[in-house]
């Protein structure tokens, strides 16, 4: 059996369809590419094609999760915010508290930087709601012009915020278990049912992010690079703050410059070794 897609595909009947057709759907998407080199794997079509049976359903609840996709500070927002709170909290532990928030926040620039370098480096892949292969239907309110042109693989919304989820894990066992239910809901589940992102770009994403956490266990790495920083809060607070605020601001847009400015250097530099 092979189902004809097309209109039909598209329109709302694809909600309806049966477990059977599923499943040959499934193997038809697998025979074909979305991108140089990547294959669509059964993990990947079985979340995405069921996720994808609920859009357009509701328009409320579409608009609602693309809202929320796209609200920065629902997303880099609110963990900033859990570091703020481990930031100025009182307590014998202190000094501690702030060499961890200090990491959390290089190693999560770092962990984007990671991200875009692979997604620059590796073979292109196109983001599921371009992919000719799966026939995506578009929840209401998304474009379909939406990141083009950007490689979906790895995720670094996923690489940011498991990163200082993993981060928090380590200084507040309450703050970080909170902080990794709320990054995988809220900020990666809309990317993948939105279709700009497969599964396994938010798990090779979070697996990035959650590996260069665990840095923060290493202390003379965690007092080495916090030390100058914290040193420079009790010396200069008049000019330390004005930087830690721009920094927690980055955070809080999830690294949008710094991530745009990565792709330029790197889209550069291919230009100019002739790429």
């Amino acid at each position: 059996m092979r189902l004809p897609f097309g209109e039909a595909v598209r329109s709302r009947a694809l909600n309806r369809i049966s477990s059977r057709e599923r499943t040959c759907l499934k193997k038809q998407v697998r025979e074909e590419r979305v991108g140089p080199m990547w294959d669509v794997n059964s993990f990947d079509t079985g979340i995405l094609l069921f996720l994808n049976q609920f859009a357009r359903r509701s328009f409320t609840w579409d608009v609602l999760v693309s809202a929320v996709e796209g609200m920065n500070l629902l997303k880099g927002g609110v963990l900033m915010g859990f570091l703020l709170y481990i930031w100025f909290r009182r307590g014998e532990n202190k000094t501690r508290d702030r060499e961890f928030v200090t990491f959390s926040m290089v190693i999560s620039a770092a962990a984007v930087l990671v991200a875009r370098t692979l997604a620059l480096t590796l073979p292109f892949r196109e983001r599921p709601l371009r992919a000719q292969a799966l026939h995506f239907q578009l929840p209401y309110a998304m474009n379909p012009h939406a990141l083009q042109n950007w490689s979906s693989f790895p995720s670094d919304h996923a690489a940011i915020s498991f990163a200082i989820a993993t981060c928090l894990l380590f200084i507040s066992r309450r703050l970080g278990i909170g902080a990794l239910v709320y990054s995988f809901f809220v900020i990666c589940f809309p990317r993948v049912y939105l279709g700009i992102h497969y599964p396994t770009d938010i798990v090779a994403g979070a697996l990035i992010g959650i590996t260069m956490a665990f840095w923060i266990k290493l202390s003379p790495l965690r007092m080495a690079l916090a030390r100058p920083f914290l040193r420079w809060e009790d010396l200069h607070p008049g000019l330390f703050y004005p930087f830690f605020f721009l920094v927690a601001l980055e955070v809080s847009e999830m690294f949008g410059s710094l991530r745009a400015i990565a792709r330029w250097g790197l889209l550069a530099a291919k230009r100019g070794a002739g790429q």
